[in-house]
């Protein structure tokens, strides 16, 4: 069994000696948009096909967030069949989620993932506030908001030696008081302020240009 996505952002799915078949199709009833998904076939020899998809394409980009991921099953005999959606009950609901690219980079410290209450960098899951480059990792659990930044923060983080500070401020860009990226600024480091999932995707680009930068990542309480 095969599955793709075409380019309007249907799920299609046929049998036809592991090829495409554009004659056998079935589409799904659900559009996705921007960013198209991967979907996954879980099947036993007697017991008919489920696709599985992940839909993040509503979720957080870039600070506007739209509405969380939602996890969807269609029937692989007929896609047009949803057999479950996330958001058709509240208790169901997904996270908000985004997915990165990640570089092959041996030793550094790389973000793999990021939902609100949860980040992974390497193999290793923070469901706290965190202070990362390339080759540290500091927990802040007292670090909740950008409200909670203090002297001692920024203390830490100038110690780490960055030419390029980001503060990832949570769901939504917040800027800090003025003093704290003064701080930066007054050593000629850079300092950028965006949302935690920004923050996240370019910290991965810059640390794989080897950059120093150093990632301040606040995490939701919750």
């Amino acid at each position: 069994m095969d599955t793709a996505v075409d380019s309007s952002g249907n799920i299609f799915f046929t049998t036809c000696n592991g090829a495409f078949d554009n004659a056998s199709n079935t589409l799904t009833n659900t559009v996705q948009y921007l960013t198209l998904p991967i979907p996954m076939i879980f099947a036993a020899p007697a017991v008919g096909g489920i696709v599985w998809v992940l839909d993040n394409w509503l979720s957080e980009t870039d600070g506007a967030l739209q509405s969380a991921t939602i996890l969807r099953a269609y029937d692989a005999i007929n896609l047009a069949k949803t057999l479950y959606s996330s958001d058709a009950l509240a208790a169901n609901a997904a996270g908000d989620a985004v997915k990165f690219t990640i570089p092959v980079i041996p030793s550094v410290n790389l973000i793999r993932s990021y939902a609100e209450h949860e980040l992974r960098i390497n193999d290793e899951r923070f469901h706290d506030s965190v202070i990362v480059s390339a080759k540290n990792i500091l927990a802040e659990p007292a670090l909740v908001t950008v409200a909670d930044l203090a002297s001692s923060h920024a203390v830490r983080i100038l110690a780490l030696e960055p030419e390029v500070v980001l503060l990832g401020s949570g769901r939504r860009q917040i800027f800090p008081a003025t003093w704290f990226g003064a701080e930066f600024l007054r050593a000629g480091i850079g300092f950028e302020v965006m949302d935690t999932g920004a923050a996240c995707r370019t910290y991965n680009v810059l640390v794989a240009e080897q950059r120093r930068v150093v990632a301040v990542l606040i995490l939701s309480s919750g």
